[in-house]
């Protein structure tokens, strides 16, 4: 049994229509994306509309998880201040800031089957990822 957890984004396959109401949550052909583990924003943009364990079979009646294809995710570049630079790829935006947030304040894991290796916060010098979607782009000068 999979519910939706952050980052995924789900098709609508059946209008979700709410109970007692005429009001569409959800319209058949439409993409929804998880910002919040176990809700599917809705229509109307309420990132916490819930889809539980106890409304399971309702939720695979309506929503099929998309499934991204190689290369539609990102990749994300930590650099490390002895000059090494790791890489690996998440699926999406919000995995990107995600990781980006947790490796800046605790620290990065590598581990490539044969070694692992931590370091902490002070020895990462940048967190790198490009092509990530915002709404509050920033611009960059010099003095």
């Amino acid at each position: 049994m999979r519910l939706p957890i952050k980052g995924d984004e789900l098709l609508c396959i059946k209008d979700v229509v709410m109970n007692g109401s005429e009001y569409v949550a959800y319209t058949k052909g439409g993409k929804y994306l998880c910002e919040q583990d176990l809700c599917i924003t809705d229509n109307e943009y309420d990132t916490e509309h819930m889809w539980s364990s106890d409304v399971y079979a309702e939720f695979t009646e309506h929503f099929e998880f998309i499934t991204k294809e190689k290369g539609s995710d990102f990749e994300l570049k930590i650099y490390i201040d002895n000059g090494v630079v790791f890489k690996y790829r998440v699926p999406s935006a919000a995995k990107v800031r995600e990781h980006a947030s947790a490796i800046i304040s605790g620290g990065y894991r590598h581990n490539d089957g044969k070694v692992f290796e931590h370091y902490p916060p002070h020895r990462i010098l940048k967190v790198k990822s490009e092509n990530i979607p915002t709404e509050y782009p920033d611009e960059v000068s010099g003095t």
